[in-house]
């Protein structure tokens, strides 16, 4: 049979006519051009699923739910919003429930609450768009917010610039529409103890739910307060720490969220909303080395800013060869030639352009004559601010333009560790990379400790290919002994091989009993994050997984 057609599939038959039957409104594709759209993200991973439906009204999301479980047992659904996953989170090989082509809608806004309602297929910037007349802004400022959406950002708790201050998606999620995967559809929020007492006296699924999820946190609670690192990147998907609030209660939304959709699929959302300030500004810091750059980071967030941002001496020289280096000449000024090995972005932000002005001010002062950096430029103009980002934006784009067969690719993109230790891991992961032979740029967050690392691999060449398990494993212990994280924001996909060794053997196990309390057929996302115990599937394994640069390579070189 010709490859591009699937083979006949019971299963799939049946899932489909149980759509039908039950009204689902939305397109149901199983033609191969449609599988092919679905069968990427922005990772390195290409796997083809059998269908796709994309559901017009969340009341769909309970149909195709129900459908699955009609089914039989071997087909699953995974959920999808932008697809810019660096880490196949939303690839499978069942069906993908793609949210982003219908629900789009923002459905209620309350200045007085500061709260908004949105369905799971609305983009960042598209809610923010929406809330900057009245004042407000949905905070985790993700780098992809033209294309990621807030499901996918629950999904995998996104934060970005900022979350210092800020914090993360789950910080803003006041209550889910879910459907859990025997169709049930329940409403999550936090709940104090009262409001958990009566949960507890529930008879429904969402009842059994709590009270079989809420003794596991309570027994993991002195292994999670042990195990999960004290830094502003957590040790998320799933949350054992945070879901069971210091204050009492249960907070399932901040189990949830960080989840990748393998507990329950996500329907309309309640968020929390800020007023957003008005005036921002900069302090831009020069460096000759980079390790410099990062060593400066402690003292810069003494100052207490916003964000501190970083690029490195390889993002530099690429931007010298970009049109973006010409406009920023205004900014940047004279004393910055190619002695410039590192920048760190230093924001502040305020009511008035006095309170920016001082907070700027404050931020010099703090740092003058300790010598570390060459030269410190403040920066209030509003036209060179976006200047300045738009060349922190572009890193990723400045390592994608680099010449030759191999290309920077993300698979240790986020790590994190403590701030205070962000220079010698760094000096490590260099001396790593550097061992592989291979080519990258570092940027990101410093103020929290998490990088941006894209190695240069040509994944047409199978040779290149073994790099990724031996470079993976590498910066996983590298980043573990630094008391960090090999996941930062982007969540964890097909990372979850490494779940054991940064749960330990006390809490791995936990996530296993929580996956087999919310979907114990193992039929969302499977192969993600963690098995219901006692199954004998596995999670995911970040070479077994069909990488897109495999199919790349049938392709004929150019003559």
């Amino acid at each position: 049979m010709h490859p591009q057609v699937p083979h006949r599939n019971p299963e799939l038959e049946r899932f489909v006519e149980t759509l039908r039957a039950e009204g689902f409104e939305g397109e149901i594709e199983t033609g191969f051009a449609a599988r092919e759209v679905l069968s990427t993200d922005n990772s390195i991973y290409r796997v083809l699923p059998r269908a796709a439906v994309f559901p017009r009204r969340t009341e769909d999301i309970a149909i195709a739910v129900r459908a699955l479980a009609a089914s039989g047992g071997g087909l699953s659904l995974t959920a999808r919003g932008g697809g810019t996953g660096t880490n196949g989170q939303s690839l499978n090989d069942g069906v993908v429930l793609d949210t982003s082509r219908h629900l789009t809608r923002i459905l209620d806004f309350d200045p007085e609450s500061e709260t908004v309602t949105v369905e799971p297929g609305v983009v960042l910037d598209q809610l923010n768009s929406f809330l900057a007349p009245h004042g407000f802004f949905f905070p985790p400022m993700v780098s992809t917010a033209t294309r990621a959406t807030i499901g996918g950002m629950i999904a995998t708790d996104a934060s970005g610039k900022g979350s210092r201050i800020y914090g993360h998606t789950s910080d803003y999620v006041l209550g889910m529409d879910v459907v859990l995967a025997d169709g049930t559809e329940a409403r999550v929020e936090p709940l104090d103890e009262p409001g958990l007492r009566e949960m507890l006296k529930r008879p429904d699924r969402l009842g059994d739910v709590y009270r079989r999820v809420h003794p596991e946190l309570e027994a993991a609670r002195p292994a999670a307060e042990a195990v999960f690192p004290r830094m502003n990147r957590g040790l998320t998907g799933y949350n054992l720490k945070e879901a069971l609030p210091d204050t009492g209660g249960i907070n399932l939304c901040k189990l949830m969220s960080g989840s990748e959709g393998t507990l329950a699929l996500t329907g309309r959302v309640t968020l929390k909303v800020r007023r957003k300030p008005p005036r921002s500004g900069l302090v831009v810091l020069f460096y000759d080395d980079f390790a410099k750059a990062l060593g400066h980071v402690p003292k810069l967030v003494e100052a207490d800013p916003l964000a501190v941002e970083i690029l490195d001496d390889k993002i530099l020289s690429l931007a010298r060869q970009d049109p973006v280096w010409t406009q920023l000449g205004a900014l940047f000024g004279e004393g910055v030639d190619d002695s410039v090995k590192a920048v760190n972005f230093v924001e502040v932000v305020g009511e008035t352009e006095d309170e920016v002005a001082a907070a700027i001010a404050r931020i010099e002062r703090h740092v003058a004559g300790d010598r570390t950096a060459g030269l410190a430029r403040p920066v209030l103009d509003p036209a060179a601010i976006r200047a300045a980002w738009s060349l922190r934006e572009k890193a990723v784009g400045l390592l994608g333009a680099l010449e030759g067969r191999r290309t920077a690719i993300p698979f240790v993109e986020d790590t994190a560790v403590p701030p205070e230790n962000l220079a010698a891991y760094v000096a490590e992961f260099r001396a790593l990379l550097d061992g592989h032979g291979v080519a990258y740029g570092m940027f990101g967050h410093a103020d929290v400790g998490c990088l941006h690392v894209r190695p240069t691999i040509d994944m047409t060449d199978r040779t290149d290919q073994q790099l990724i398990r031996r470079i993976s494993d590498e910066v996983a212990r590298l980043t573990k002994a630094y008391g960090g994280l090999l996941w930062g924001e982007h969540g964890r996909g097909v990372r979850g091989e490494y779940s054991p060794l940064f749960f330990g053997p006390e809490l791995y196990p936990v996530l296993r009993r929580v996956k087999a309390v919310f979907d114990p057929g193992n039929r969302f996302n499977p192969g993600k994050l963690a098995v219901p115990e006692g199954t004998e599937s596995a999670v995911a394994r970040i070479d077994q997984v069909p990488f897109r640069g495999s199919l790349d390579a049938t392709i004929p070189a150019p003559a």
